[in-house]
């Protein structure tokens, strides 16, 4: 098998893993939130993954240092990423069901395309459409009924809860890109992870206390463990190899999986029904996130080929791209181009070309850890 196959070969063994992993958080987590309460769970678990990342980071010789300038920026990112996210993910697991959660998140995809947007890069109309669609999708699966409506805020807050969080994990991605490109993903998810949970642990404790841990009985400490090494330290393990070897295009069909891992292990083995309306809304919330992702990558290319740029199937400028668009949305945002489509455009253009023709004049020297490969 020549070596290009073989590492997507790999990559795509590696991503169906990585999307399984992710998956399963959902049944688990609700058996361990019958004991212990949401804060300290997320923040618990999310410590130990941080360390687990640490220690991979060790273990690859990575570099580990952080430079005082990067300092604020991990801070805010692990507020984001882990302290809001988890908080919100964990006290939405609490009120609802785990199918309800695993679905209702994957509107991460969605909020993705809306900030691209707020941030001025063009969003075609099928994206918009599959934004619709995604979260007519998530109405029906709260709803939970064909017959009748049912909607009403005794029953919706967790599903809002979901949806902060899913905003809170897409806008935590996008803001990671540039850093990402710079300081490697690894070392970026390691921080934010380490950071976050410790920003989280002092509020936990703070409302909860540590002896519920002595409630959990060896089948439920399983449980908090596993949740904590496998989902989040092995599965991000598993994204950034996935982007290394097969780019961001190719990894976010993976994503399309979490939710069929966490509605099929929940019913599997933990019982949770599953309702025609949820399983009907669940494909629908899938056929408007692939829209919007299409809509997303159909964007890209559009961009690719008007400046003459290196075909998208390389998954390095798959990556670069990405954060090319950051880069210049950045740019724009802090007021050094006029808001004009038109003037965006063109510094969109001028700025991609320069930096591409850097990347290409560098990358004859570039080994395969270097973090522009993730």
């Amino acid at each position: 098998m020549p070596d290009h196959k073989k590492k997507r070969f790999t990559g795509d063994v590696i991503m169906f893993g990585t999307a399984m992993l992710l998956g399963s958080s959902y049944p688990f987590a609700k058996s361990v939130l019958g004991v212990m309460s949401p804060l300290l769970y997320g923040a618990s678990r999310y410590l130990v993954a941080s360390l687990f990342l640490m220690a991979m980071l060790v273990v690859m010789r990575r570099p580990i240092a952080l430079r005082r300038r990067d300092w604020p920026a991990m801070i805010i990112l692990g507020l984001i990423g882990v302290s809001l996210f988890q908080a919100c993910w964990g006290l939405a697991m609490a009120r609802s069901s785990p199918s309800l959660g695993s679905i209702v998140m994957t509107t991460t995809t969605a909020f993705s395309a809306i900030l691209a947007w707020i941030g001025g890069r063009r969003l075609p109309g099928l994206g918009w459409a599959g934004i619709a669609i995604a979260f007519a999708g998530v109405v029906l699966v709260v709803n939970n009924s064909l017959a009748r409506f049912t909607l009403s805020l005794g029953n919706i807050d967790g599903a809002l809860l979901w949806m902060l969080a899913a905003f809170a994990w897409a806008l935590y991605v996008d803001r990671c890109a540039p850093f990402n490109l710079r300081l490697g993903a690894l070392p970026v998810v390691a921080w934010t992870t380490l950071i976050g949970s410790l920003m989280l642990l002092p509020v936990a404790l703070a409302v909860d206390s540590p002896r519920e841990f002595a409630a959990l009985d060896a089948r439920l400490f399983g449980f908090w463990l596993y949740t904590a090494i496998f989902p989040v330290g092995v599965a991000y393990l598993g994204l950034t190899a996935g982007l290394e070897r097969l780019g961001v295009s190719r990894v976010m069909v993976y994503m399309y999986l979490i939710p069929v891992a966490g509605v099929g292990l929940s019913a599997a083995l933990f019982g949770d029904p599953l309702t025609a309306a949820r399983v009907l809304g669940g494909l629908i919330v899938l056929l408007g996130v692939i829209l919007t992702r299409a809509a997303l990558d159909r964007s890209a290319r559009a961009t690719c080929r008007r400046i003459g740029g290196p075909p998208m199937t390389d998954p390095h400028y798959w990556t670069f791209s990405e954060w090319l668009a950051e880069t210049v949305n950045k740019i724009v945002a802090l007021g050094l181009s006029a808001p004009e489509e038109d003037r965006a455009d063109y510094l969109r253009v001028q700025i991609e070309a320069a930096i591409r023709q850097a990347f290409r004049h560098g990358q004859s020297g570039r080994s395969e850890n270097d973090p522009i490969a993730e």
